[in-house]
């Protein structure tokens, strides 16, 4: 089951973010930053649960490919969706990126430890060049914009 953090009243949605972390202190860390800020976070707790996830809707994804999510390998999934244009910011601990990383093509990579500034200001910049449009069965999806 994923965690659901809807952004609050006070606040504009800006966009669902996903986030895709094994670490479950810091995908709950990362959560109750993006949401007070504007965005409704879907945080997976199981690699099944991210499967789902990812077959939803989302303005943007943000993935840690360090290690196996409860022994899914979630890469596969992620690189089509990143390669059909749904922006995905990597957080990674490793220095340097390793090929699993760089196979996913992000818009941006945050190295841990990271500044929670920057986690927002990536998010925030991916999710305003996407825009949801309808696929071909009718379900939303995320296209990009181009300004």
């Amino acid at each position: 089951m994923a965690a659901q953090y809807p952004a609050t009243e006070e606040t504009l949605t800006y966009a669902t973010a996903l986030i895709i972390e094994p670490d479950e202190s810091l995908r709950h860390l990362m959560a109750r930053v993006l949401a007070p800020v504007g965005f409704d976070v879907i945080a997976p707790a199981t690699g099944a649960a991210a499967l789902e996830g990812l077959a939803s809707p989302a303005a943007v994804v943000v993935y840690d490919p360090d290690m196996l999510f409860q022994g899914q390998d979630l890469e596969p999934e992620v690189h089509r969706l990143s390669q059909s244009g749904l922006p995905t910011i990597v957080v990674t601990g490793d220095q340097p990126l390793t090929r699993r990383t760089l196979a996913v093509e992000p818009v941006a990579y945050l190295g841990k430890p990271f500044d929670i500034d920057e986690l927002v200001n990536a998010v925030g910049a991916a999710s305003l060049t996407f825009s949801p449009r309808p696929g071909p069965d009718g379900a939303g999806w995320i296209e990009p914009v181009r300004i």
